[in-house]
């Protein structure tokens, strides 16, 4: 059955990482899953030659691009049995030879689906043939847009943070092909490598830690915050090893000053606060309800060695572009301990209200509606055999889309008196 507006998203609600019973997935000794087991090491890697010495191809806008997948019936089996371990597959990128790559399926509660839907995917380049790399990416990050009916949540979201000024992935379109089915239109997204760092700091060789939470075979998961106790399982991405002391030091000031008015110089030591309230702002512009502020998912913490501060980045936003009372939250009293110190200290959030403006301004509705318009105008042609929302939610969720930017900064103004 196929549901419309409010009720659309109520219904999303319930699955998102709000209860602790969900579908098992994981292993049968009760560990995490292998996607928070990846390898410690990040091996060396050699960029296959290319001709060009850019991978900006791969993100060329406008053009949807095909990628073709050969996974064989062994590895659907093992996807099928394990779906967070990659599996050797062949690969095509626009009719260019991968070569050998891991493909696994991405995704938990919400977005997860296995082969027989439309699965996430994730694509690891030197996954079987070591220091390979395709175009110098370690991996592609294939989003299916299950829970969202317009297809432009993930672009259009990293556009805008781009345009503010924060690190940001680069998307595309491409329509998927596995063992020759179609399984239509997906988002194609960069994966934070050492590739994306360099793209993005003057100093790429920082630590980067993945805040993703833990999910495990009992149905049950773990969302990751600045607490002492959670701190050693953040996933350690990219950099040298330091133990997470880094993450440590800045847990540390968060916990011990949260709640005062002083909150933001004791923390700003550690954290890089005009980058991180810029990512803030932009959360609430997009109404980011999966992000760190509201629900301590879907980000990542970069120590960029210029100012040895840590630097959040936010990552995937299905369910972006939401009214925060749709899920019984509230941007005035988050639930990331770094967001809600800065609420309750007045200098921190009166900082906050000059960054909501000035994010406002930078970006202004009329770009982010452009970019919307540029985004739909893109895909409306385009085949989607495996989609989930039926033509009439998908054309009135493109329509609500339209109208967010102009609404939700009329919001946003009213909230904060601006």
């Amino acid at each position: 059955m196929i549901y419309t507006g409010a009720m659309f998203y109520l219904l999303l609600a319930c699955f998102a990482p709000t209860a602790l019973q969900v579908e098992s997935l994981g292993k049968e000794d009760g560990t995490p899953l292998p996607e928070e087991e990846e390898e410690d090491v990040i091996p060396p890697v050699e960029e296959i030659p290319e001709e060009d010495g850019s991978d900006e191809w791969i993100f060329a806008q406008g053009q949807t691009h095909t990628i073709r997948l050969e996974i064989g019936a062994d590895g659907q089996r093992e996807l099928g049995r394990d779906p967070y371990t990659a599996v050797p597959a062949k690969g095509w990128y626009d009719d260019r030879p991968m070569g050998t790559i891991g493909v696994r399926l991405r995704g938990k509660i919400g977005s997860f689906r296995d082969l027989n839907g439309k699965p996430k995917l994730q694509l690891d380049t030197n996954a079987f043939a070591q220091g390979e790399r395709f175009y110098g990416l370690e991996g592609l990050s294939l989003n299916n847009t299950v829970v969202d009916c317009s297809s432009i949540k993930d672009p259009l979201a990293s556009r805008t943070f781009a345009a503010a000024g924060i690190a940001t992935s680069r998307t595309t379109y491409a329509q998927v092909t596995i063992d020759d089915e179609a399984y239509g239109l997906y988002v194609v997204v960069e994966t934070p490598d050492d590739r994306f760092l360099k793209r993005n700091f003057e100093e790429p060789d920082g630590t980067l830690y993945d805040g993703k939470y833990l999910y495990y075979n009992d149905g049950s998961y773990l969302l990751l915050d600045f607490t002492p106790d959670l701190v050693d399982s953040f996933q350690q991405e990219e950099g040298e090893d330091v133990g997470h002391a880094d993450l440590h030091a800045l847990t540390d000031a968060i916990t011990a000053s949260w709640g005062s008015s002083h909150f933001m110089s004791d923390v700003d030591p550690y954290l890089n606060w005009d980058e991180y309230l810029t990512e803030l702002a932009v959360e609430q512009v997009i109404g980011h309800l999966d992000g760190y502020a509201l629900n301590t998912n879907n980000y990542r913490v970069y120590f960029d060695p210029a100012d040895g501060k840590a630097k959040l980045l936010p990552w995937d936003f299905d369910y972006a572009y939401l009214e925060e009372s749709w899920w019984g939250m509230s941007w005035s009293n988050p639930r990331g301990l770094l967001a809600s110190g800065c609420m309750q200290d007045p200098i921190c959030k009166d900082a906050l209200r000059q960054k909501v403006a000035e994010v406002l301004e930078k970006v202004p509705a009329s770009d982010i509606r452009d970019s919307a318009e540029e985004l739909l105008d893109w895909i409306q042609d385009e085949e989607d055999p495996r989609a989930e929302c039926g033509r009439r939610d998908t054309l009135a969720e493109r329509q609500r889309m339209r109208a967010w930017p102009e609404s939700r900064e009329a919001a946003l103004r009213q909230q904060w008196d601006l």
